[in-house]
C-alpha cells in the first residue's frame, strides 16, 4: 500500500459509514482504480464499515453494474467487487433499463442481478439481500435471474 493510500485508510478508520452519491460511476470506479481507493474502500468495508450510497453510489459496490451515460447504448461495466452479483438502478423509472437489462442478463454479459428502483434501500450482508425500504408505495427491488434454459425470470424481492 502507497503511503497516500495509507493516509486514505486511516482518515476512513475514523468515519462511522462511507455514503457515495450519484454521479458517472464509470469515471467514479476508474479514478478509484487509479489512485488505489478502490482497494480502500473495499478493505473498510470488509474490516465492518457500512457502506450507502444512492445510483452510482449504490452499484459501485457489487462485482457488475448496468451503465448508461446518457448518449450510446446501456452496457454492463466491471463494479468493486464487494457485493457478489449485478446491480442496475432506477430500474422501472427508465424505460431503456428493464430490456437492456434482461437483454445483458440473458446473454450472460450481467450476472444474476438487483434492479433496484427510484426510492428504493436494500440491505445486503455477506448472503445477499436482508432487507428492503420503500419511500413510494410501488416501488420495490427485483432479482433478476437467467435459467439454466436461458429464460430470464424477474422477482420482487419480499424481505
Amino acid at each position: 500500500m502507497t503511503r497516500a493510500s495509507q493516509v486514505r485508510a486511516d482518515k476512513l478508520n475514523a468515519l462511522d459509514m462511507i455514503y457515495v452519491g450519484g454521479g458517472d460511476t464509470e469515471k467514479m470506479v476508474a479514478l478509484w482504480r487509479s489512485n488505489e481507493c478502490d482497494r480502500v474502500l473495499c478493505d473498510a468495508a470488509r474490516r465492518g464499515l457500512p457502506v450507502a450510497g444512492v445510483s452510482a453510489g449504490a452499484v459501485c459496490w457489487f462485482d457488475r453494474f448496468l451503465f448508461h451515460s446518457g448518449s450510446g447504448p446501456m452496457r454492463p461495466l466491471k463494479g468493486l467487487g464487494l457485493i457478489k452479483g449485478g446491480a442496475c438502478p432506477h430500474y422501472s423509472t427508465e424505460t431503456d433499463r428493464q430490456p437492456a437489462l434482461l437483454r445483458a442478463v440473458a446473454g450472460r454479459t450481467m450476472p444474476d442481478t438487483v434492479a433496484i428502483d427510484d426510492g428504493v434501500a436494500v440491505v445486503f450482508d455477506a448472503s445477499g439481500p436482508v432487507d428492503l425500504c420503500s419511500a413510494e408505495p410501488d416501488a420495490s427491488a427485483y432479482h433478476i435471474k437467467r435459467a439454466a434454459d436461458a429464460t430470464v425470470t424477474q422477482t420482487r424481492l419480499s424481505l
